[in-house]
């Protein structure tokens, strides 16, 4: 029998999204228990560091499984163990899912016939995070390295769970030159590779950049990042160590 589930919106990582399937499994007696009152699942999807990829598993039940390990069917369970070996089936019914976990919409597997444990990983990397890299930008930069111009330094997040702050500390300062000109404000922006904004930080202030000199030396400390106009041929901007 087949049970469709509905993942709600939210922010999951995979140990999270494993949690709420075996929730359903659990509200719908699909368990099993072992003498120690240890819950038994028959279909798991974890992660594989090795990999870099998400591992779907699939265990065999039958009723010589079930006596030779003494698992027991909750109370309330409407189904029976069977007779002859069979694999629980993990189906991936929509693309948006399927790049979530790095998988092509199918079965997994694409039998239920089976008495040992079927392993399947990722064949994409899988989507848990939108969000590859973070590019940050400037108004003043003229970086002829890149397109955008604009584009001062780019950094990956990482080591920062939902919701909280991460920080990036590079190991050298980052130089870009900056155009002739009158500017009355320094802009930085911190996008996605999507170019999606999530920072834009302003500080209004009046001065003039001619001949790679500083006329007016403005010094700015934000929430997330402060930099500094070096005056010279060159100007670096830095996050605080």
């Amino acid at each position: 029998m087949e049970y469709n589930i509905t993942i709600p919106d939210g922010y999951y990582e995979i140990s999270d999204l494993n949690a709420y399937f075996q929730s359903i499994m659990i509200a719908n007696t699909h368990y099993m228990t072992n003498y120690a009152g240890q819950f038994i699942y028959f279909l798991e999807f974890i992660v594989n560091t090795s990999r870099y990829a998400v591992q779907i598993n699939s265990y065999p039940l039958d009723t010589d499984i079930q006596s030779s390990n003494g698992y027991i069917l909750p109370t309330g369970a409407t189904w029976s163990v069977p007779t002859t070996s069979t694999l629980s089936q993990f189906n991936i019914n929509t693309t948006g899912f399927g790049e979530v976990f790095g998988y092509e919409i199918g079965s997994y597997p694409d039998t239920q016939v089976g008495s040992s444990t079927l392993r399947f990983v990722s064949s994409e990397a899988p989507q848990i995070t939108p969000y590859s890299s973070i590019l940050v930008s400037c108004n003043l930069v003229n970086n002829r390295a890149v397109i955008p111009s604009n584009i001062l330094t780019s950094y990956t997040p990482l080591g920062a769970s939902i919701g909280s702050l991460f920080t990036f500390e590079p190991n050298y300062l980052q130089f870009a030159d900056v155009e002739d000109g009158q500017y009355t404000q320094l802009v930085l922006e911190f996008r996605d590779q999507q170019k999606y904004c999530h920072k834009r930080s302003q500080h209004v202030n009046h001065f003039i950049h001619r001949n790679k000199k500083i006329k007016y030396l403005n010094i700015y400390t934000g929430d997330i990042f402060s930099c500094r106009l070096v005056c010279g041929a060159r100007h670096s901007f830095r996050t605080p160590r």
